[in-house]
């Protein structure tokens, strides 16, 4: 029987998709050009998938965009296929807007890859089925280009649909990387060690990129023994054989961060040798992280200009849109630099602020302020807060506070008890003259209205978002609830909401997340 081109699109596209969702293990039998292409993508042939790939027709949607797929991940690749006029409420136009934004976010241009995601995911036909690959792959945009709190936000609506188990799990380590840099690191643990129970076998490519994520989300929590062990599970063991060629850049860079969080140069050193035999071609972003782990190693062995370089590799993935990227840069050049004097560190405080300027971006602001504490170097002072009036211990609490973080949370960071935090807190809001860790995070202005990041506007609800901005005031609850007219059972109970809903535990916490502290 000869199928249209129409119908042959729909049939590869639903070959496929059955692919990703059953993880192969249980898939029927492929009979198209384009499922054949992608399984052996799948099960990483890569030598049989780009052979394949190549016989693909370019000009063809659905089968272009899964032949720029395929030689963006095993060849560097670096072609973005045009499927603005592709039609999404279709499953083959659905699917090929999710293989052109793979392609696209692995060529390098993450803006041009979220955009395509949200155009596509605007139209209100698209299956159901092709619908959660694409909020999928739309919350790791977002996640790359640094907005963290959209990129939960739009996790959670991905893991509400999600019902297959390949789809859950993806969801799963999504999360778990987001969760890492908010510096929730119980939650990330736990995600792992769920991982690890579902995923005993590890044998395709999927199964490798969804340990990758699962990793970052590690490494950037501090769990460094526990991020190399599962990267190397996930991608079938040393040399990283289920891993595509150009996302082992991604990989490499977690193991060498890794390894030298756990004092192990030496395995870093190897690292970055297998890294330099990488064939990444022209793509420049891949090439970037590679520079980034080249500077964070040669960090390590004392050279104070890789700094510099770190310093230049920041500014080349922020103008790409790695936002990501561009602050793990940023915080390996600070390292660089080590501790600065009282009056070079607003200096630092804009240097990490260009990066990430925007309100949207506070939360990967606030974990750049966490890693360089956590390395023993003071985060970035506070406008309008007497700094100077404090012991340096005193400072280094005092910042952290302002982030939203609790006193068990910021004496994990400090390896110090939890009692011994409550002391600093109690000596430094003495001592600067504020009533509560809230005038930390405003600086200590008695202001009588806060302008709330777009991310409250979001996720909060008309009422949530009034009792937030005075919230944000430090109003207490009595005077919010003169303000708006209701009973403090209401406002206790819109709180609790507010909390849910920034997933925070308390009152500074949900002013550091509220007005981008």
């Amino acid at each position: 029987m000869i199928l249209s081109a129409e119908a042959e699109a729909d049939r590869a596209a639903r070959e496929v998709l059955d692919l990703m969702d059953r993880g192969h293990r249980a898939a029927r039998p492929v009979r198209t050009a384009v499922g054949r292409a992608y399984e052996a993508l799948f099960l990483a042939r890569w030598d049989d998938a780009l052979a394949r790939s190549a016989t693909l027709p370019s000009d063809a949607p659905h089968a272009g965009a899964v032949r720029a797929q395929i030689e963006a991940l095993l060849a560097g690749g670096a072609r973005i296929p045009d499927v603005a006029d592709v039609d999404p409420g279709t499953v083959a136009g659905a699917m090929a807007v999710f293989h052109a934004s793979e392609a696209t976010h692995v060529a390098g241009d993450i803006g041009a890859c979220r955009d395509m995601l949200e155009r596509a995911l605007a139209h209100p036909g698209v299956p159901d089925g092709p619908r959660v690959w694409l909020r999928l792959a739309h919350a790791r945009s977002l996640i790359f280009t640094g907005d963290l709190a959209a990129a939960r936000a739009a996790v959670e609506v991905a893991a509400d649909s999600a019902v297959t188990e390949v789809a859950r799990r993806s969801a799963l380590v999504v999360r778990g990387a987001i969760d890492g840099l908010l510096g929730r690191r119980d939650a990330v643990a736990a995600a792992a060690e769920q991982l690890r129970r579902d995923l005993p076998d590890p044998a395709t490519y999927a199964d490798a990129g969804i340990g990758w994520m699962m990793s970052l989300g590690l490494a950037t929590s501090g769990w460094s023994s526990a991020a190399v062990e599962l990267l190397l599970h996930s991608s079938g063991g040393p040399g990283l054989p289920l891993m595509p060629p150009t996302l082992r850049a991604y990989a490499f860079d977690v193991l060498i961060e890794a390894a030298l969080g756990a004092d192990r140069e030496d395995l870093a050193r190897w690292v970055m040798a297998e890294f330099d035999r990488l064939d990444l071609a022209d793509n420049e972003q891949m090439r970037a992280v590679r520079e980034s782990s080249r500077a964070r190693l040669d960090v390590v062995g004392g050279d104070r200009a890789a700094g510099d370089r770190a310093r230049a590799t920041a500014a080349a993935v922020t103008a790409q849109g790695h936002r990501l990227h561009a602050a793990r840069a940023a915080v390996v050049a600070e390292l660089a630099t080590g501790d600065l004097a009282v009056d070079e560190q607003e200096a630092r405080a804009r240097r990490l602020d260009d990066l990430v300027a925007a309100a949207s971006y506070a939360d990967l602001r606030a974990w750049m302020d966490r890693t360089l504490a956590a390395a023993g170097l003071v985060p970035r002072p506070l406008t309008g807060v007497g700094w100077d009036q404090l012991t340096p211990t005193q400072e280094v609490v005092a910042r952290l506070a302002a982030t939203g973080l609790s006193n068990a949370e910021i004496a994990a960071v400090l390896v110090v008890s939890p009692r011994t935090v409550e002391d600093h807190v109690a000596a430094v809001l003495a001592r600067l003259g504020v009533a509560s860790r809230i005038g930390l995070i405003t600086g200590g202005a008695a202001a009588t209205s806060v302008r709330l990041t777009p991310a409250a506007g979001t996720l909060l609800t008309p009422r949530q978002r009034e009792v937030a901005a005075l919230l944000a005031t430090g109003a207490p609850n009595a005077d919010i609830a003169t303000a708006l007219g209701i009973t403090r059972k209401a406002v206790e109970a819109h709180l609790a909401g507010i909390y849910r809903r920034l997933e925070v535990g308390n009152r500074a916490a949900a002013v550091a997340r509220l007005v981008g502290g």
